[in-house]
Order: structure tokens, then C-alpha cells, then sequence
């Protein structure tokens, strides 16, 4: 099997149309396994494709929409919810690969500072007649990935969403280094609907893995309630 498309996480609506499903220009053939490459790599050349799929059971390979953008790296999502024809599509977004260990294919190295992934929006409309994004908004300039909500929400239009900041202007005093790579190192929290920030510095000698959300009820106003997440000092 040879491709250029690979998919991570979708996007999921309530509304029985339509989720949304990003894909990243991730190669794999059995040429780079001949060779002893690396089973995937990045291809900087090569579009991101974004297909809305019904959920039905008697879905045909026509009812599903795919649009299509200019090259960049999209992995986890925010959320995803529809309003008219339009769908939107909140997520990270970085210019270039944000994997090491998926090489570029072209050979070119790895560049840290295009790997840092940003929050924006992507619309498509339904009622297109093209494969084009209507609008590619960014959200913010903070550095972040590992996006989480208050999960009840999901496939609606949401408020606020979580995630795993990469600051680099703070001290770090990591004997060991980052695990994963990325030095994440704050909480992030983006409002989306006024556009305000709050960023919690976990201290120099630690790193932080992916927030998850309590509610303080089953039916508390979004966003009130507590967020947890392991703290490493490694």
C-alpha cells in the first residue's frame, strides 16, 4: 500500500451529518521500508485534506465532502459544530512537521520553531460547489497542543478549551530533558468566545501532561469545575 494521507482524531457533531475529519501529509510505502527508511515521513509538498463524512449506514463514497488546503501540520482537535451550511473546525495548527521521527521526505531537518502549533479555525461551507476552506482564522500567538473541553459539549459550539502550553521563555531545570520532546509547561486556557488568555506556569523543574475537565455538576455552567493533569519532576 502506498499514500500521502494520514488521520488522527476526528471531529464529532451531534447532528447525524457531517463530522469532520482532518488529514496531514504523512508518506508511507513499502519503497521507504526497502530502503530502511522510516515507515512515514512528512511531505511538505503535499496538501491537507479535510473530508465530512455522514454517519449513516448506507453511506456512499459520494456523500462524503473533502476540501482541501495548502500544507501545514494539524493533529488534535478542539471541537467541531455546525451553524447553517457552515461547518467549523477548531485546532492546533503548526507550519511544518511537529514529529522528528517522521523525517521530511525531501531531506530537509527538522525546524522547532515551525513546529509549534497554534490554535485556529477552519470553515468549510457545504454549499460550496469547490473543495476550497472558506476561512483559516488563527486564535492566538500562544504555542500549544493536547486541546481539551468540557466534554458535553462536544460537536457544539464551545467556550473555553484547555491545553498543554510550550513556553520557552520561562527557566527550565529539567535534569533529564522533556520526554515527549516539547517542553510543556504551562496550562493554557483560551476563551474563544472573548478571545482572553490565562497561562499557569508549572516551575522550572517540571513538565505537564494532558488537562482533563471535572464538572462540578452534571448540568454546571461550562467551564465551572476543576481540571486535572499529572505533573512530571523528572
Amino acid at each position: 500500500m502506498k499514500g500521502k494521507l494520514r488521520v488522527s482524531f476526528f471531529g464529532v457533531r451531534p447532528d447525524p451529518q457531517f463530522p469532520p475529519m482532518p488529514g496531514k501529509s504523512i508518506a508511507f510505502d513499502w519503497d521507504r521500508l526497502e530502503k530502511g527508511m522510516p515507515h512515514f515521513g512528512f511531505d511538505t509538498t503535499m496538501p491537507v485534506y479535510l473530508g465530512i463524512i455522514p454517519r449513516r449506514v448506507d453511506l456512499t463514497d459520494e456523500d462524503i465532502r473533502w476540501f482541501r488546503r495548502g500544507n501545514c501540520f494539524a493533529s488534535h482537535v478542539v471541537n467541531a459544530w455546525q451553524e447553517g451550511s457552515k461547518v467549523h473546525f477548531v485546532i492546533p495548527e503548526a507550519e511544518n512537521n511537529m514529529f522528528p521521527f517522521f523525517p521530511d521526505v525531501h531531506g530537509a531537518d527538522f525546524n522547532p520553531m515551525q513546529a509549534m502549533s497554534k490554535l485556529k479555525r477552519w470553515t468549510v461551507d457545504m454549499a460550496s460547489n469547490g473543495d476550497e476552506f472558506e476561512e483559516i482564522v488563527p486564535l492566538t500567538d500562544t504555542a500549544s497542543e493536547f486541546p481539551r473541553i468540557v466534554d458535553r459539549f462536544t460537536g457544539v459550539k464551545s467556550r473555553y478549551t484547555w491545553g498543554l502550553e510550550m513556553d520557552y521563555s520561562r527557566p527550565v531545570e529539567l535534569k533529564g530533558g522533556s520526554a515527549g520532546g516539547f517542553l510543556m509547561n504551562c496550562l493554557f486556557l483560551k476563551d474563544l468566545e472573548t478571545g482572553a488568555e490565562q497561562h499557569w506556569w508549572c516551575g522550572p523543574v517540571s513538565s505537564l501532561q494532558e488537562p482533563c475537565f471535572i464538572p462540578r455538576s452534571k448540568d454546571a455552567p461550562e467551564g465551572d469545575g476543576w481540571i486535572v493533569q499529572i505533573c512530571n519532576r523528572l
